[in-house]
């Protein structure tokens, strides 16, 4: 072979070898662009956008890069929804109806006096809007608005909406209201189902009564609040409504008394909760004599109705530490199973616990799943927190609470 024509064949060879390593940077390159995390919003209905645990602990194990968004549907400005920018509002609350979003919560009117609102969304993230469905004035849904309201909840029963709070009669004692809605929101209107005069369906209208809540059970809707008794104690009272928005009654089902279902008539109680798990109703509250969280179970006989603890029935409730407070107990149920969140002093802080029921109401126990240590979930266990919640949503279990930081200022 002639030296020119050996030059020749080193060289094709060089450049194939050449173009085939260059061919093999370009095909990695382009798998890692293909394979690059990508920031996705949270309107993304890809698998990926969905399984950002963050490998944070308690999370599955995988870590998948993310980025999700929250848009604003209030506005978006300095003010939200509420019908009076410059008045103040809390308590809110949000319930889906009627393939609906819609919120209710106390605000004050231009005299400073507190009003149940309630609105509903279009529905339209894009061009988000709030329609006032309490009769869209100054004030809201009051039976008197010239008395304070305070609280309030709605739920669905019945496929019909329903509304209760605490109002103040003209004696200035609070009185549990409640209302069912007419689901025309272009020509809104409610109806008191609480005998629709100047007082609600507290046991003793000469008591104060407060923190309502309805729960729907077993094809009837149930009401629980806290009111005082003759000795101003505050009880834990229920009743059960008939159903009928036209000859509205509420019967007690809680013994009927002077006392409700508190542990120890002679304690305070506070914060009650209805829940409906597994075919049976279940409440849970706080009550003193060193605040203890309690948990009870109907038998579902409003005609003879009794409630059992399912706490352990002793002085002591199902906290941690007998010996030290809890407060704002909330249930919710997840996996076939009933949980409970409430705050509770322990190593000098209010820590969070959670706890979940084995289901066996004649044999009851309660397993803290928050390390079951002196600290719970807090994120720093030397500050102090509050107002947990929990919610299920698909196979996993979120819970949310406000805890101060190293400056004192509550973080969610």
């Amino acid at each position: 072979m002639s030296s020119l024509a050996y030059s020749l064949t080193i060289f094709r060879v060089r450049f194939l070898r050449t173009l085939v390593l260059f061919s093999l940077i370009l095909f990695t390159f382009g798998t890692l662009l293909s394979c690059r995390p990508e920031i996705r919003g949270a309107d993304d209905s890809s698998p990926a956008a969905d399984t950002g645990t963050g490998g944070g602990s308690g999370g599955s194990g995988s870590t998948t890069t993310t980025s999700v968004t929250w848009s604003f549907v209030d506005g978006g400005g300095s003010g939200g929804i509420n019908k009076d920018h410059a008045r103040y509002a809390q308590n809110v609350q949000l319930t889906s109806f009627n393939s609906k979003l819609y919120s209710t919560w106390q605000e004050n009117n231009t005299s400073n006096i507190s009003q149940t609102r309630v609105a509903v969304y279009n529905s339209n993230d894009s061009s988000p809007s709030w329609a006032f469905v309490d009769v869209n004035g100054s004030n809201g849904l009051n039976k008197d608005t010239s008395r304070v309201a305070n609280t309030p909840q709605i739920t669905v029963f019945n496929s019909k909406l329903y509304a209760t709070w605490s109002e103040a009669n003209a004696g200035g004692v609070t009185q549990i209201r409640a209302a069912v809605y007419n689901g025309n929101d272009a020509g809104p209107s409610w109806a008191f189902i609480d005998g629709n005069g100047a007082d609600g369906i507290n046991k003793d209208t000469a008591r104060s009564a407060s923190k309502p809540q309805l729960t729907s059970f077993n094809s009837k809707l149930y009401a629980t609040w806290v009111e005082s008794n003759a000795g101003a104690v505050t009880q834990i009272r229920v009743a059960v409504y008939n159903g009928n928005d036209g000859g509205p009654t509420w019967t007690f089902v809680d013994g009927n008394g002077a006392n409700g279902i508190n542990k120890s008539a002679a304690s305070n109680a506070t914060t009650p909760q209805l829940i409906s798990f597994n075919s049976n109703l279940y409440a849970i509250w706080a009550e003193n004599v060193t605040a203890q969280i309690r948990v009870a179970v109907y038998n579902g006989n409003d005609g003879a109705p009794t409630w059992t603890f399912v706490d352990g029935g002793g002085t002591a409730g199902i906290n941690k530490d007998p010996t030290q407070s809890a407060s704002n107990p909330q249930t919710t149920v997840f996996n076939s199973k009933l949980y409970a969140s409430w705050q509770e002093l322990g190593a000098g802080r209010q820590q969070i616990r959670v706890a979940v029921y084995n289901g066996n109401d004649s044999a009851p126990s309660w397993s803290l799943i928050d390390g079951n240590a002196a600290t719970g979930l807090n994120k720093d266990t030397t500050n102090h927190a509050s107002n947990p919640k929990i919610a299920a949503i698909g196979s996993e279990l979120f819970a949310t609470w406000s805890e101060l930081d190293s400056l004192s200022a509550g973080q969610i």
